[in-house]
């Protein structure tokens, strides 16, 4: 009964796993949205859309660079060294429009070569404000998330297996009653 039980969580937990995504990433079709906000989060300065077609697809930043995405990357590469202005915001928001999730979870990539910026991510948006940086020629901002290898989610799901084929093909003993 307790072997039943067992492999009854096991399977459960396997399929619970497997029903949940590993992160938020963007997807092939989204609509992504770069604007550039100045000198505070409500103006608007420029704005430019794009879908995602894969990887490698790029927007331009107006006075910065460019920006560039994969699913689970975003990677904003300065094309000049510039000076921003200390306004209370001075940078980008990049929005999926398709999909308000897309970003749950990103965080600042330790590829990062760029200092003195702040960034966030708020209500399905994130945030890079250069507020009074001066930036280098290559200076970059990768913002992503983690994603499991596939290997990893096989080597699971195969330990789930052999732990259930174990289970399954262990002998019953006998209980006697003297």
């Amino acid at each position: 009964m307790v072997n039943k039980l067992l492999l009854a969580g096991t399977a459960l937990v396997s399929v619970a796993m497997l029903a949940s995504p590993a992160s938020a990433q963007i997807a092939l079709g989204d609509t992504l949205q770069l604007q550039y906000l100045f000198p505070d989060t409500s103006t608007v300065y420029d704005t430019q859309t794009t879908v995602f077609t894969g990887a490698g697809t790029t927007l331009p930043v107006i006075y910065t660079g460019t920006a560039t995405f994969d699913s689970n990357l975003v990677s904003i590469v300065q094309n000049n060294g510039w000076s921003y202005t200390g306004a209370a915001f001075n940078g980008v928001r990049i929005t999926d429009l398709s999909n308000l999730s897309a970003f749950n979870g990103w965080n600042l990539l330790p590829s990062t070569t760029m200092t003195g910026f702040s960034f966030s991510s708020s209500g399905g948006s994130l945030f890079v404000n250069w507020q009074g940086v001066q930036t280098f020629t290559g200076a970059k901002v990768d913002i992503g998330g983690a994603v499991p290898e596939p290997a990893s989610w096989a080597m699971m799901l195969g330990g789930f297996g052999l732990v259930g084929g174990a289970m399954r093909s262990r002998r019953r003993q006998a209980v006697s009653f003297a």
